[in-house]
Protein backbone atom coordinates (compact mmCIF):
# COMPACT_ATOMS: atom_id res chain seq x y z
CA UNK A 1 0.00 0.00 0.00
CA UNK A 2 1.18 3.52 -0.78
CA UNK A 3 1.98 5.58 2.29
CA UNK A 4 -0.16 8.68 2.40
CA UNK A 5 -0.05 12.15 3.86
CA UNK A 6 -3.08 11.72 6.08
CA UNK A 7 -2.48 13.01 9.58
CA UNK A 8 -5.70 13.05 11.47
CA UNK A 9 -9.37 12.74 11.92
CA UNK A 10 -10.19 16.41 12.16
CA UNK A 11 -12.27 16.89 15.24
CA UNK A 12 -15.72 15.61 15.86
CA UNK A 13 -16.96 16.38 12.34
CA UNK A 14 -15.30 13.36 10.75
CA UNK A 15 -13.29 15.55 8.41
CA UNK A 16 -10.56 13.50 6.82
CA UNK A 17 -7.52 14.40 4.77
CA UNK A 18 -7.25 11.89 2.00
CA UNK A 19 -6.45 11.28 -1.61
CA UNK A 20 -7.93 7.83 -1.53
CA UNK A 21 -7.71 5.30 -4.28
CA UNK A 22 -10.98 4.09 -5.76
CA UNK A 23 -12.35 0.93 -4.21
CA UNK A 24 -13.11 -2.09 -6.39
CA UNK A 25 -16.52 -1.91 -8.07
CA UNK A 26 -17.69 -5.23 -6.60
CA UNK A 27 -17.56 -5.85 -2.83
CA UNK A 28 -15.78 -9.00 -1.67
CA UNK A 29 -17.62 -11.81 0.07
CA UNK A 30 -18.09 -10.69 3.69
CA UNK A 31 -15.73 -13.17 5.35
CA UNK A 32 -13.03 -12.53 2.79
CA UNK A 33 -13.58 -8.80 3.26
CA UNK A 34 -13.22 -9.07 7.03
CA UNK A 35 -10.14 -11.28 6.86
CA UNK A 36 -8.41 -8.97 4.41
CA UNK A 37 -9.14 -5.91 6.52
CA UNK A 38 -7.79 -7.56 9.68
CA UNK A 39 -4.66 -8.66 7.80
CA UNK A 40 -4.11 -5.10 6.58
CA UNK A 41 -4.44 -3.71 10.11
CA UNK A 42 -2.00 -6.28 11.47
CA UNK A 43 0.55 -5.43 8.77
CA UNK A 44 0.31 -1.63 8.73
CA UNK A 45 -0.62 -0.45 12.22
CA UNK A 46 2.41 0.80 14.14
CA UNK A 47 0.80 -0.51 17.36
CA UNK A 48 0.16 -3.96 15.85
CA UNK A 49 2.79 -5.66 18.01
CA UNK A 50 0.75 -4.89 21.14
CA UNK A 51 -2.28 -6.85 19.86
CA UNK A 52 -3.11 -10.55 20.20
CA UNK A 53 -4.35 -11.02 16.65
CA UNK A 54 -5.41 -14.62 17.18
CA UNK A 55 -7.72 -13.41 19.94
CA UNK A 56 -8.98 -10.59 17.71
CA UNK A 57 -9.89 -13.05 14.97
CA UNK A 58 -11.63 -15.37 17.43
CA UNK A 59 -13.59 -12.50 18.94
CA UNK A 60 -14.48 -11.16 15.50
CA UNK A 61 -15.84 -14.58 14.49
CA UNK A 62 -17.91 -14.72 17.68
CA UNK A 63 -19.24 -11.21 17.16
CA UNK A 64 -20.23 -11.73 13.51
CA UNK A 65 -20.32 -15.51 12.95
CA UNK A 66 -22.25 -15.45 9.68
CA UNK A 67 -22.10 -12.01 8.01
CA UNK A 68 -24.42 -11.66 5.02
CA UNK A 69 -23.07 -8.32 3.81
CA UNK A 70 -19.83 -6.39 4.21
CA UNK A 71 -21.61 -3.91 6.48
CA UNK A 72 -22.38 -6.79 8.85
CA UNK A 73 -18.64 -6.99 9.54
CA UNK A 74 -18.31 -3.38 10.71
CA UNK A 75 -18.75 -4.24 14.42
CA UNK A 76 -15.84 -6.69 14.12
CA UNK A 77 -13.68 -4.10 12.37
CA UNK A 78 -14.43 -1.60 15.12
CA UNK A 79 -13.57 -4.21 17.74
CA UNK A 80 -10.16 -4.69 16.11
CA UNK A 81 -9.60 -0.94 15.80
CA UNK A 82 -10.30 -0.55 19.51
CA UNK A 83 -7.72 -3.23 20.39
CA UNK A 84 -4.99 -1.21 18.63
CA UNK A 85 -4.93 1.39 21.40
CA UNK A 86 -4.67 3.98 18.65
CA UNK A 87 -6.53 7.27 19.05
CA UNK A 88 -6.30 7.88 15.29
CA UNK A 89 -7.77 4.54 14.19
CA UNK A 90 -11.26 4.56 12.74
CA UNK A 91 -13.57 3.24 10.04
CA UNK A 92 -14.96 5.67 7.47
CA UNK A 93 -18.26 4.40 6.09
CA UNK A 94 -18.81 4.31 2.32
CA UNK A 95 -21.89 6.51 2.24
CA UNK A 96 -21.44 10.26 2.19
CA UNK A 97 -23.47 10.46 5.39
CA UNK A 98 -20.98 12.28 7.60
CA UNK A 99 -22.02 15.59 9.08
CA UNK A 100 -20.18 18.59 10.46
CA UNK A 101 -21.59 19.84 13.78
CA UNK A 102 -19.68 23.09 13.36
CA UNK A 103 -17.74 22.76 16.58
CA UNK A 104 -14.87 20.73 17.95
CA UNK A 105 -15.00 18.93 21.28
CA UNK A 106 -12.58 16.34 22.65
CA UNK A 107 -13.45 13.05 24.35
CA UNK A 108 -13.70 12.24 27.26
CA UNK A 109 -13.56 15.83 28.55
CA UNK A 110 -16.59 16.64 26.36
CA UNK A 111 -15.63 20.33 26.36
CA UNK A 112 -16.27 22.51 23.32
CA UNK A 113 -12.85 23.80 22.23
CA UNK A 114 -13.80 25.77 19.12
CA UNK A 115 -16.89 26.80 17.19
CA UNK A 116 -16.88 27.47 13.44
CA UNK A 117 -17.98 31.04 12.65
CA UNK A 118 -21.42 31.26 11.00
CA UNK A 119 -21.98 27.51 11.48
CA UNK A 120 -25.34 26.07 12.56
CA UNK A 121 -23.78 25.38 15.96
CA UNK A 122 -22.75 29.01 16.47
CA UNK A 123 -26.11 30.28 15.29
CA UNK A 124 -27.83 27.86 17.67
CA UNK A 125 -25.78 29.16 20.60
CA UNK A 126 -22.94 26.66 21.18
CA UNK A 127 -19.96 28.40 22.82
CA UNK A 128 -16.33 27.55 23.59
CA UNK A 129 -16.12 26.16 27.12
CA UNK A 130 -19.55 24.51 27.05
CA UNK A 131 -19.64 21.04 28.60
CA UNK A 132 -21.60 18.46 26.61
CA UNK A 133 -23.77 16.34 28.89
CA UNK A 134 -25.96 14.59 26.33
CA UNK A 135 -26.14 14.08 22.57
CA UNK A 136 -29.57 13.09 21.30
CA UNK A 137 -30.51 12.05 24.82
CA UNK A 138 -27.43 9.92 25.59
CA UNK A 139 -24.07 10.67 27.25
CA UNK A 140 -21.19 11.31 24.81
CA UNK A 141 -19.37 8.21 23.56
CA UNK A 142 -16.01 7.81 21.80
CA UNK A 143 -15.98 7.55 18.03
CA UNK A 144 -16.60 3.99 16.77
CA UNK A 145 -16.61 2.82 20.38
CA UNK A 146 -12.80 3.06 20.34
CA UNK A 147 -11.76 3.68 23.98
CA UNK A 148 -8.57 5.40 22.78
CA UNK A 149 -10.38 7.86 20.55
CA UNK A 150 -10.05 11.60 21.16
CA UNK A 151 -13.29 12.28 19.35
CA UNK A 152 -16.95 12.25 20.25
CA UNK A 153 -19.31 10.10 18.22
CA UNK A 154 -22.21 12.29 17.07
CA UNK A 155 -23.97 9.37 15.40
CA UNK A 156 -25.43 9.34 11.90
CA UNK A 157 -28.37 11.70 12.37
CA UNK A 158 -28.30 15.09 10.72
CA UNK A 159 -30.14 16.65 13.65
CA UNK A 160 -28.31 17.22 16.92
CA UNK A 161 -30.12 17.67 20.23
CA UNK A 162 -27.52 18.80 22.76
CA UNK A 163 -27.69 19.20 26.51
CA UNK A 164 -24.95 21.65 27.50
CA UNK A 165 -23.71 22.89 30.85
CA UNK A 166 -22.34 26.44 30.75
CA UNK A 167 -20.19 28.09 33.42
CA UNK A 168 -22.13 30.59 35.49
CA UNK A 169 -25.55 29.16 34.61
CA UNK A 170 -27.41 26.96 37.06
CA UNK A 171 -29.60 25.15 34.55
CA UNK A 172 -28.41 23.13 31.54
CA UNK A 173 -29.05 24.44 28.04
CA UNK A 174 -31.07 22.54 25.45
CA UNK A 175 -29.83 23.33 21.93
CA UNK A 176 -30.98 21.71 18.68
CA UNK A 177 -29.89 22.27 15.10
CA UNK A 178 -29.38 20.55 11.75
CA UNK A 179 -25.77 19.72 10.95
CA UNK A 180 -24.17 20.69 7.66
CA UNK A 181 -22.77 18.06 5.32
CA UNK A 182 -19.14 17.35 6.17
CA UNK A 183 -16.43 18.86 4.01
CA UNK A 184 -13.18 17.04 3.55
CA UNK A 185 -11.11 20.14 2.83
CA UNK A 186 -10.64 22.58 5.69
CA UNK A 187 -9.03 25.95 5.02
CA UNK A 188 -8.85 27.93 8.23
CA UNK A 189 -6.88 31.08 8.96
CA UNK A 190 -4.16 31.08 11.62
CA UNK A 191 -4.89 33.37 14.55
CA UNK A 192 -2.17 35.96 15.08
CA UNK A 193 -1.74 38.99 17.31
CA UNK A 194 0.91 41.02 19.04
CA UNK A 195 1.12 40.93 22.82
CA UNK A 196 2.83 43.64 24.87
CA UNK A 197 4.87 42.73 27.92
CA UNK A 198 6.79 45.35 29.90
CA UNK A 199 7.58 47.37 26.82
CA UNK A 200 8.50 44.36 24.70
CA UNK A 201 6.49 42.80 21.89
CA UNK A 202 5.62 39.09 21.69
CA UNK A 203 4.28 37.44 18.54
CA UNK A 204 1.34 35.07 19.21
CA UNK A 205 0.43 32.48 16.56
CA UNK A 206 -2.30 29.88 16.96
CA UNK A 207 -1.84 27.17 14.36
CA UNK A 208 -5.48 26.42 13.63
CA UNK A 209 -6.38 23.19 11.83
CA UNK A 210 -5.77 23.36 8.09
CA UNK A 211 -6.03 20.50 5.61
CA UNK A 212 -3.60 21.85 3.01
CA UNK A 213 -6.41 21.74 0.47
CA UNK A 214 -4.78 24.30 -1.84
CA UNK A 215 -1.07 23.98 -0.98
CA UNK A 216 0.46 25.64 -4.04
CA UNK A 217 -1.41 28.88 -3.29
CA UNK A 218 0.44 29.29 0.00
CA UNK A 219 -2.41 31.19 1.72
CA UNK A 220 -2.07 29.73 5.22
CA UNK A 221 1.73 29.80 5.23
CA UNK A 222 1.65 33.30 3.75
CA UNK A 223 -0.57 34.64 6.54
CA UNK A 224 1.73 33.21 9.22
CA UNK A 225 4.91 34.53 7.63
CA UNK A 226 3.42 37.93 6.79
CA UNK A 227 2.72 38.30 10.51
CA UNK A 228 6.26 37.11 11.33
CA UNK A 229 7.73 39.69 8.96
CA UNK A 230 5.67 42.50 10.47
CA UNK A 231 6.55 41.55 14.05
CA UNK A 232 10.22 40.92 13.28
CA UNK A 233 10.44 44.43 11.83
CA UNK A 234 8.75 45.69 15.00
CA UNK A 235 11.40 43.90 17.10
CA UNK A 236 9.47 41.27 19.00
CA UNK A 237 11.61 39.58 21.61
CA UNK A 238 9.94 36.15 21.43
CA UNK A 239 7.11 34.01 20.09
CA UNK A 240 4.18 31.99 21.42
CA UNK A 241 2.95 29.13 19.21
CA UNK A 242 -0.40 27.82 20.43
CA UNK A 243 -1.10 24.17 19.55
CA UNK A 244 -3.81 23.49 22.14
CA UNK A 245 -6.63 23.26 19.56
CA UNK A 246 -4.59 21.68 16.78
CA UNK A 247 -6.04 18.19 16.45
CA UNK A 248 -4.33 17.51 13.14
CA UNK A 249 -4.39 18.60 9.53
CA UNK A 250 -1.54 18.92 7.07
CA UNK A 251 1.86 18.67 8.74
CA UNK A 252 3.74 20.13 5.79
CA UNK A 253 1.65 23.30 5.86
CA UNK A 254 2.52 23.80 9.53
CA UNK A 255 6.23 23.05 9.07
CA UNK A 256 6.40 25.42 6.10
CA UNK A 257 4.61 28.13 8.09
CA UNK A 258 6.99 27.67 11.03
CA UNK A 259 10.16 27.23 8.94
CA UNK A 260 11.66 30.65 9.86
CA UNK A 261 11.55 29.62 13.55
CA UNK A 262 12.37 25.91 13.15
CA UNK A 263 15.83 26.42 11.64
CA UNK A 264 17.58 24.80 8.72
CA UNK A 265 18.26 21.15 7.98
CA UNK A 266 16.90 18.11 9.79
CA UNK A 267 13.59 18.64 11.59
CA UNK A 268 12.76 15.01 12.41
CA UNK A 269 10.94 12.25 10.56
CA UNK A 270 8.86 9.10 10.77
CA UNK A 271 9.63 5.67 12.25
CA UNK A 272 7.52 2.89 10.67
CA UNK A 273 6.34 -0.46 11.99
CA UNK A 274 8.69 -2.28 9.58
CA UNK A 275 11.72 -0.46 10.99
CA UNK A 276 12.09 1.98 8.10
CA UNK A 277 12.77 5.65 8.87
CA UNK A 278 12.59 8.77 6.74
CA UNK A 279 13.22 12.43 7.43
CA UNK A 280 11.75 15.93 7.21
CA UNK A 281 14.09 18.77 6.32
CA UNK A 282 13.94 22.53 5.88
CA UNK A 283 16.07 23.96 3.08
CA UNK A 284 15.55 27.72 2.96
CA UNK A 285 11.82 27.33 3.44
CA UNK A 286 11.46 24.26 1.21
CA UNK A 287 10.05 21.47 3.34
CA UNK A 288 11.13 18.03 2.16
CA UNK A 289 9.81 14.61 3.15
CA UNK A 290 12.22 11.78 2.36
CA UNK A 291 14.03 14.15 0.02
CA UNK A 292 10.94 15.27 -1.90
CA UNK A 293 9.84 18.93 -1.79
CA UNK A 294 6.29 19.39 -0.56
CA UNK A 295 3.88 21.65 -2.46
CA UNK A 296 2.90 23.13 0.91
CA UNK A 297 6.27 24.91 0.96
CA UNK A 298 4.68 27.69 -1.11
CA UNK A 299 4.39 30.95 0.83
CA UNK A 300 2.21 33.72 -0.53
CA UNK A 301 4.36 36.84 -0.38
CA UNK A 302 7.64 34.92 -0.14
CA UNK A 303 9.59 33.13 2.58
CA UNK A 304 10.62 35.32 5.52
CA UNK A 305 14.20 35.60 6.73
CA UNK A 306 14.01 36.72 10.33
CA UNK A 307 16.53 39.07 11.90
CA UNK A 308 16.24 37.01 15.10
CA UNK A 309 15.60 33.41 13.96
CA UNK A 310 16.81 32.09 17.33
CA UNK A 311 14.44 34.21 19.43
CA UNK A 312 12.85 32.21 22.28
CA UNK A 313 9.70 30.26 21.42
CA UNK A 314 7.03 28.94 23.80
CA UNK A 315 4.80 26.09 22.63
CA UNK A 316 1.37 25.84 24.26
CA UNK A 317 -0.09 22.33 24.34
CA UNK A 318 -2.51 19.93 26.01
CA UNK A 319 -4.16 16.54 25.43
CA UNK A 320 -5.99 17.85 22.34
CA UNK A 321 -2.61 18.51 20.69
CA UNK A 322 -2.45 15.38 18.56
CA UNK A 323 -1.51 14.09 15.10
CA UNK A 324 0.00 16.85 12.92
CA UNK A 325 -0.35 19.37 15.75
CA UNK A 326 1.68 17.09 18.02
CA UNK A 327 4.21 16.48 15.24
CA UNK A 328 4.87 20.23 15.12
CA UNK A 329 5.91 19.99 18.78
CA UNK A 330 8.17 17.08 17.83
CA UNK A 331 9.79 19.17 15.07
CA UNK A 332 10.65 21.91 17.59
CA UNK A 333 12.45 19.43 19.89
CA UNK A 334 16.18 20.11 19.78
CA UNK A 335 15.81 23.76 18.85
CA UNK A 336 17.56 26.19 21.22
CA UNK A 337 15.43 28.57 23.31
CA UNK A 338 12.29 26.44 23.28
CA UNK A 339 9.92 26.05 26.25
CA UNK A 340 6.75 23.93 26.55
CA UNK A 341 3.83 25.10 28.69
CA UNK A 342 0.43 23.52 29.32
CA UNK A 343 -0.45 19.85 29.75
CA UNK A 344 0.87 16.60 28.21
CA UNK A 345 -0.01 16.11 24.55
CA UNK A 346 -2.28 13.31 23.37
CA UNK A 347 0.55 10.87 22.59
CA UNK A 348 -0.53 10.39 18.97
CA UNK A 349 2.33 12.02 17.07
CA UNK A 350 1.71 9.74 14.12
CA UNK A 351 1.36 9.45 10.37
CA UNK A 352 -1.95 7.84 9.44
CA UNK A 353 -2.08 5.07 6.85
CA UNK A 354 -5.33 4.19 5.13
CA UNK A 355 -6.72 1.63 2.75
CA UNK A 356 -9.97 1.57 0.74
CA UNK A 357 -12.14 -1.51 1.23
CA UNK A 358 -14.09 -3.18 -1.53
CA UNK A 359 -17.46 -1.67 -0.56
CA UNK A 360 -16.15 1.91 -0.47
CA UNK A 361 -15.45 2.03 3.26
CA UNK A 362 -11.94 2.99 4.38
CA UNK A 363 -9.75 1.96 7.29
CA UNK A 364 -7.39 4.38 9.04
CA UNK A 365 -4.61 3.46 11.47
CA UNK A 366 -1.41 5.07 12.73
CA UNK A 367 1.34 3.72 10.49
CA UNK A 368 4.40 5.53 11.86
CA UNK A 369 5.54 7.46 14.91
CA UNK A 370 7.13 10.88 14.71
CA UNK A 371 10.79 11.23 15.69
CA UNK A 372 12.80 14.33 16.47
CA UNK A 373 16.11 15.61 15.07
CA UNK A 374 18.09 13.30 17.33
CA UNK A 375 16.16 10.23 16.18
CA UNK A 376 14.12 9.91 19.38
CA UNK A 377 10.75 8.31 18.65
CA UNK A 378 7.59 9.78 20.19
CA UNK A 379 5.14 7.04 21.11
CA UNK A 380 4.12 8.66 24.39
CA UNK A 381 2.68 12.07 25.32
CA UNK A 382 5.12 14.98 25.24
CA UNK A 383 5.50 16.41 28.72
CA UNK A 384 5.48 20.20 29.29
CA UNK A 385 8.29 22.04 31.01
CA UNK A 386 5.61 23.90 32.99
CA UNK A 387 2.23 22.39 33.77
CA UNK A 388 -0.64 24.88 33.49
CA UNK A 389 -4.20 23.70 32.88
CA UNK A 390 -6.35 25.27 30.16
CA UNK A 391 -9.61 26.84 31.27
CA UNK A 392 -11.67 26.76 28.09
CA UNK A 393 -13.99 29.46 29.34
CA UNK A 394 -10.99 31.82 29.28
CA UNK A 395 -9.16 30.48 26.23
CA UNK A 396 -7.35 33.20 24.30
CA UNK A 397 -8.42 36.00 26.65
CA UNK A 398 -6.31 38.18 28.94
CA UNK A 399 -7.24 35.75 31.73
CA UNK A 400 -5.87 32.67 29.91
CA UNK A 401 -3.44 31.25 32.49
CA UNK A 402 -1.44 29.31 29.89
CA UNK A 403 -0.72 32.42 27.83
CA UNK A 404 0.08 34.32 31.03
CA UNK A 405 2.65 31.68 31.98
CA UNK A 406 4.20 31.90 28.50
CA UNK A 407 4.52 35.66 28.79
CA UNK A 408 6.09 35.30 32.24
CA UNK A 409 8.73 32.86 30.92
CA UNK A 410 9.54 35.05 27.94
CA UNK A 411 9.93 38.07 30.24
CA UNK A 412 12.89 36.29 31.86
CA UNK A 413 14.69 35.60 28.57
CA UNK A 414 17.49 37.66 27.10
CA UNK A 415 16.08 40.49 25.01
CA UNK A 416 12.73 40.45 26.81
CA UNK A 417 13.97 41.72 30.17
Amino acid sequence: MKRTTIFCLLGSALLVLTACANAPATPQPPKEYLGGALNWMQTHAVTSGKVDWNAVRRDAETLVPNPKTTSDTYPALRLALGRLGDGSAFLLLPEASSYDPGFNASYPENIVMSVTPDSPAEKAGVRVGDHIEKINGAPPQPLDGNPSSFYIDFGENAKLDLTLRRAGQAEPLQISFQQAQAKFDVENKPITRRLESDGHGIGYIELTVDSGANPSAGHYTGLVQKFMREQDNASVCGWIVDLRRNTGGDLWTYLAAMSPLLGQGNLGGFAYADGKRDTWTNENGKIKWAGNVRDESAVEGGVVTLKQPDAPVVLLMRRSTIAAGELVAVAFQGRANIHLIGEPTGGVATLTDHTPLSDGAQLFVSGAYGMDRSGKMYDQPIQPDETVKTDWTKFGTDDDAVIAAARAWLAKQSGCK
